[in-house]
């Protein structure tokens, strides 16, 4: 094997550790979805807005979530999605990884944090505790930013939103996109949407996209699920409640 080959070969597999290995946890849980009839399938589109969303590597693979880049160096996300889910610790920055664009083992960009900022902060140490769907939500800011196009938010006003589209990684999935397309919003309560989108565990702070004239916009941040008289619904957090944290961010 020449100097060149053994290079080649390094290349390939640091590649592939930046992206972030399925952890065993991954492999023996595939992530069912969390609304009945899974209607999402995989997405394999790099155009923008998709080429925005991105695999959040928590923990050093422990734990994955999903982001979307807002800024060239700003990722939205869900805030509970900065809390080690094992210990309840807010992980540091230097644990955070945001890829973007990952399909199977290649990707387009991808940094560290540099810091991270929940919507509000309501714990002594600083992290975030989620008693409240409507915080959950964060913006983490990168230690660079990425040669990516980011994803543009929707207008802060919503009447109707018309109908949703949800892709993001998932554990039963997880290096490629999985969307549920033309999906909808069943009720508005206090900063908080309850839709019919189906999400999967790892799906946590994906995007919510609505349909506009000038393409998918970011209109929510896919938060958790809500079970009540037997159903269950996927909720989100729209644009209202989190503009003002990605514009000042």
């Amino acid at each position: 094997m020449n100097n060149r080959t053994l290079l080649s070969l390094v290349a390939a597999l640091l590649a592939i550790m930046v992206a972030g290995k399925a952890t065993s946890a991954a492999q023996e849980n595939p992530g069912k979805p969390l609304r009945g009839y899974d209607d999402r399938v995989a997405l394999d589109s790099v155009e923008p807005p998709y080429s925005a969303i991105g695999r959040l590597n928590l923990g050093g693979g422990r734990q994955i979530c999903s982001g979307t880049l807002i800024a060239p160096d700003k990722v939205l996300t869900a805030a509970h999605c900065l809390v080690d889910s094992r210990t309840k610790k807010p992980y540091l920055p230097s644990q955070v990884h945001f890829v973007a664009g990952q399909r199977r083992n290649v990707f387009i960009d991808h940094a560290p944090a540099r810091c991270l900022v929940p919507l509000k902060r309501k714990s002594s140490n600083g992290g975030p505790i989620i008693n409240d769907y409507t915080d959950d939500v964060a913006v983490i800011v990168l230690t660079k930013p990425l040669k990516v196009t980011p994803a543009m938010r929707a207008e802060a006003y919503i009447g109707d939103p018309g109908r949703l589209s949800h892709p993001a990684y998932s554990k039963s999935r997880p290096y490629l996109l999985s969307q549920h397309a033309n999906c909808g919003l069943l009720h508005k309560s206090k900063g908080m949407w309850l839709t019919d989108c189906d999400t999967a565990y790892g799906s946590s702070g994906g995007p919510v996209f609505a349909s506009r004239d000038n393409g998918p916009r970011l209109i929510a941040v896919m938060s958790g699920i809500s079970r009540t008289d037997g159903q269950v619904f996927s909720k989100a957090v729209p644009v209202t409640i989190w503009d003002k944290l990605a514009s000042s961010a």
